[in-house]
């Protein structure tokens, strides 16, 4: 089912596709947008985009074929998205629509996690402080195997200048980079800011999303930390911040439970009282996310609308020289209440 709501009237309208269908059209196109971002040759970017658009199309007709209607009969201007299941780790703005636009064209765009959670007012005490920005907490040429996994991380010089960048627009901010990137020090400041800022390695364990994580800076061998500040520990917080962005891999996924979401990094922070959380929805590039969050930053301290912003800071994006696949404009999404700051 879809449901739309709009000044007060609520529209129920039955999908053509089953839970599977969706599954898989979703789990295409999300593979499509993958492998159109990291085409290196002419020919397989062609083939990819070609790929990736006509997923992009079947998805958007079969989601909002039924609303076109009535989202031109009332002017519709933005979408707060309430996604279930298979449609939980979609980038909704880069739907191609029947006029062969992508939707984030025509609308400002952000999610949730339920509708209450929109009509919730936050519960908690006045920040003391403006923007904590953590990044990259590798040294230079430092590289770390992060157990069980054994993944490999390295250093992330473009996240390190994005955030430094970003907390030079706060007065009286804190930038941890490197070394004083500690998870201890972080836990502490954390519920103290107003603006938090995430410039690092995202972990997923899409296994248990609680267990998810950010990388924080190595620790000591006798430390009581391990060096990654995990969505468990975050949850537990009571957080002031009015605004929290994970400029990070896979921060936007999780765990899937029936009416919260996907339970992750994202959906942490706003168990721990955050009224909004950007966070991405797969492996972000790290120069590009520099590029996109270094806009989205000077458009939000205009004061205009978060999701306004977020569709600026992608626009831009996608219609640079030469234009880049969705793959490093649409990663972003906003969870929660989308009004300006």
């Amino acid at each position: 089912m879809v449901f739309a709501l709009h000044a007060g009237a609520l529209d129920a309208f039955e999908l053509n596709h089953g839970t599977a269908d969706l599954l898989s059209v979703s789990n295409s196109w999300r593979d499509a947008l993958g492998r159109a971002g990291r085409s290196l040759s002419p020919a397989a970017r062609r083939s990819a985009d070609g790929k990736e658009e006509t997923l992009a199309k079947e998805l958007y007709t079969v989601l909002f074929s039924k609303l076109e209607p009535g989202l031109a009969a009332h002017k519709v201007a933005r979408l707060a998205i309430v996604a279930e299941g298979p449609l939980l780790d979609i980038p909704f703005a880069a739907l191609m629509t029947s006029t062969k636009a992508r939707l984030i064209d025509q609308y400002a765009i952000s999610n949730a996690v339920s509708l209450a959670s929109l009509l919730r007012p936050p519960v908690r005490s006045k920040p003391v402080q403006s923007m904590l920005a953590v990044a990259d907490p590798l040294g230079q040429g430092e590289s770390r195997i992060v157990p069980p996994s054994g993944y490999s991380y390295d250093e992330l010089p473009d996240a390190r200048a994005e955030a430094r960048n970003i907390a030079g627009m706060y007065a009286k901010s804190v930038f941890l980079a490197g070394p004083s990137a500690r998870e201890q020090e972080v836990k502490k400041l954390l519920p103290q800011f107003e603006f938090l800022h995430f410039a690092t390695h995202g972990i997923l364990d899409a296994h248990d999303g609680l267990n998810s994580g950010l990388l924080m800076a190595t620790e000591s061998a006798d430390g009581s930390e391990d060096g990654i500040l995990h969505a468990w520990e975050v949850a537990e917080l009571s957080l002031t911040a009015r605004l929290v962005v994970l400029s990070a891999c896979d921060t936007g996924l999780g765990k899937e439970r029936q009416g919260d979401g996907l339970l992750g990094m994202a959906w942490s922070f706003l168990a721990a009282g955050a009224p909004r959380v950007v966070a991405s929805l797969w492996r972000v590039d790290d120069a590009a996310s520099r590029e996109f969050m270094t806009g989205f930053y000077k458009d939000v301290k205009t004061g205009i609308r978060l999701d306004d912003a977020m569709r600026k800071s992608m626009l831009a994006m996608r219609n640079g020289t030469p234009a880049p696949s969705p793959y490093y404009w649409s990663a972003f999404q906003i969870l929660g209440n989308a009004g300006g700051l």
